[in-house]
C-alpha cells in the first residue's frame, strides 16, 4: 500500500473545479492510502479563508505530515509551503497561474508560491497550455512537469433530453435555454453573455440565460445584477445557484447551448460536460478551451459580443449545424477519461517514489 501525505488545503462538501478533479481521481486509485492533511471552512470570505491558510495551515501541515512520505499539494496557491519547510519529495497539482498570469499579483505570496512550485520533485498540470505558462512563469523545465487531462464521467453525463428540471423556473418547451457554469469573477466574462443575448433577444424574444452555481470567492454578482437592470434582462436571466453534482447533466440536457466566453482558463470542464450531454458549446478562442473543445464547438473572441450573439442565433436556427456540432461533441468528450486520469496519476507516484528510492 502506497502511502501520500495529501497536503489538500481547505476542507469542503462543495464541488467545484478543483475539488471534482481531485475527487474524481482520487476515488478511482487502487492500492493508495491517503494521509488527507486539510484545515477547516470557516464562512466564504476569501480574506478569512486566506488568512487561515497562510498562518494556521503551515503549522497543521508540519505537524501531520511523515518524513518518509511522497507529499501532493493538490494546488499551486498552497505551493508556498515548499518555499517555508522540507517537504520532499514533493508533487504539485498546478491547474494554472491565474494570480499571476491574468491578474499581475506579484505579492509575496505569490512569489513564494512560484518558488515553492521550482522546489517540487514534480508537477501535475491539467492542459497543454498551462504546462506552456508554467514553464514561462517559472523556468522549470518541461520533463518536470506531467499533463494530465481532467475526465468527464459518461455514465452521469450523457444525452438525455429532458426540461424538467428547470420547469421551477418557469422555463418552457418553447424558450431557447442558453447555459452557462461557472463562478462570476472578472475573467469568466460572464457581462460578454449579457450583452450578446441583449443583441439576440430583438430577433429572439424567447430567450432565457440559465446561469448555474454560485458567484463563488471572487465573484461580484452586484455589479452583474446592474447591468441586468441596464440591459433589460430582468425576465431572461436565471439564476439556479448550486446544484448538486448528481444534477448537473440534467441541467445540460435541459439546455439548447452551452456558452463559456472566459478569458483565461487552465482547462474548461463544463465545456467538456456539456459536450459529452449532446449540448453543443460556444465557447472563448483563448488559452487552454481551443485545446478542449477541438473542432467539436464554435470559438469566438471573447471581445466580440456580436459574434457571440450571432454563434447563438446560428446554433438556434440552423438545426444541421446544430446535429453536427452535437456529434463533434460527443466525439470528442470521449476522448477525455477519468480512469486515464487516475491511472496516469498513479505512475507519478511511483516515479517519484522510485526517484526518492535512488537518491537515498
Amino acid at each position: 500500500m502506497i502511502e501520500i501525505d495529501y497536503i489538500n488545503g481547505r476542507r469542503t462538501d462543495h464541488i467545484f473545479g478543483v475539488s471534482k478533479y481531485n475527487n474524481e481521481i482520487v476515488s478511482r486509485i487502487k492500492g493508495i492510502h491517503l494521509n488527507k492533511i486539510e484545515y477547516p471552512q470557516i464562512g466564504m470570505s476569501r480574506h478569512i479563508d486566506g488568512a487561515l491558510r497562510r498562518t494556521i495551515y503551515p503549522l497543521i501541515v508540519k505537524n501531520k505530515v511523515n518524513d518518509s512520505t511522497v507529499k501532493h499539494v493538490t494546488n499551486p496557491d498552497m505551493a508556498f509551503l515548499l518555499a517555508l519547510m522540507d517537504l520532499s519529495p514533493s508533487i504539485v497539482t498546478c491547474y494554472d497561474l491565474i494570480p499571476v498570469s491574468y491578474y499581475n499579483n506579484h505579492s509575496v505570496y505569490w512569489k513564494m508560491n512560484l518558488r515553492g512550485l521550482r522546489k517540487a520533485d514534480h508537477i501535475i498540470t491539467i492542459s497543454e497550455f498551462s504546462k506552456s505558462e508554467i514553464i514561462r512563469l517559472t523556468g522549470i523545465t518541461g520533463d518536470k512537469i506531467s499533463v494530465i487531462y481532467p475526465g468527464v464521467d459518461t455514465t452521469l453525463y450523457y444525452p438525455k433530453p429532458d426540461r424538467s428540471i428547470v420547469s421551477q423556473y418557469n422555463i418552457t418547451d418553447n424558450d431557447f435555454v442558453i447555459m452557462y457554469l461557472g463562478s462570476e469573477e472578472p475573467r469568466k466574462n460572464i457581462a460578454l453573455i449579457l450583452k450578446a443575448i441583449s443583441h439576440l433577444k430583438k430577433t429572439l424574444p424567447d430567450v432565457k440565460l440559465l446561469k448555474v452555481g454560485g458567484a463563488q470567492m471572487g465573484g461580484n454578482r452586484r455589479s452583474i445584477l446592474q447591468l441586468i437592470k441596464n440591459l433589460h434582462l430582468e425576465n431572461e436571466v436565471i439564476f439556479a445557484g448550486q446544484v448538486a453534482e448528481s444534477d448537473l447533466p440534467k441541467y445540460y440536457n435541459a439546455a439548447d447551448l452551452f456558452v463559456f466566453p472566459s478569458y483565461y482558463e487552465g482547462f474548461g470542464l463544463p465545456p467538456l460536460e456539456a459536450m459529452a450531454c449532446g449540448c453543443p458549446v460556444i465557447v472563448a478562442d483563448r488559452t487552454s478551451l481551443p485545446e478542449v473543445v477541438g473542432d467539436a464547438g464554435l470559438l469566438i473572441d471573447p471581445d466580440d459580443e456580436q459574434a457571440f450573439a450571432g454563434a447563438m442565433a446560428l446554433l438556434q436556427s440552423d438545426p444541421e449545424k446544430r446535429k453536427a456540432l452535437i456529434s463533434r461533441g460527443l466525439e470528442q468528450a470521449s476522448k477525455f477519461s477519468w480512469d486515464v486520469s487516475a491511472r496516469q496519476t498513479m505512475g507519478v507516484y511511483k516515479r517519484i517514489m522510485t526517484e526518492n528510492q535512488k537518491d537515498i
